[in-house]
């Protein structure tokens, strides 16, 4: 569906098959190669990360504009995110554990406070020891991800 008024836009690609930016081609690039080829200049001096500079029509372009990359047959394709590596994987795992663990430890310092606040020595101790507990837990819990 061309939800545009302009029916061409010369478009730039990057190796990933995103869209790095278009122009708009105001005349059809078939009818004039002429203007086509210094459109295709303009677009590669102002998309200097594009390694595909060419024209397309609008229903393309509003493909593009809805997330869709350019495929290797120069076609827009619907883009699907790769799985995570390995690394990358593992790094969401770590601050998941980063993040639980450092909410349990504020709670446990507050609690802290509040009980050297009230001069309640032995529940000061008693948490004391629970934190340092929960922080080997942590410490241990991070080194075998």
């Amino acid at each position: 569906m061309n939800s545009s008024n302009v029916d061409f836009y010369i478009a730039g690609f990057g190796a990933d098959g995103k869209r790095v930016g278009s122009i708009i081609c105001g005349f059809n690039p078939e009818k004039n190669p002429k203007k086509l080829k210094e459109a295709l200049a303009e677009a590669k001096e102002k998309f200097p990360d594009a390694v595909v500079v060419e024209p397309i029509g609008a229903d393309a372009f509003n493909q593009y504009l809805d997330g869709y990359i350019r495929s290797a047959d120069g076609k827009p394709v619907e883009y699907i995110a790769p799985e995570p590596t390995i690394e990358e994987q593992r790094q969401i795992t770590l601050n998941s554990l980063d993040q639980e663990y450092a909410g349990r430890l504020n709670s446990l310092e507050l609690e802290m406070a509040k009980a050297k606040a009230i001069e309640d020595g032995e529940l000061y101790t008693e948490l004391k020891e629970e934190r340092e507990a929960l922080v080997i837990e942590y410490a241990e819990k991070r080194g075998a991800i």
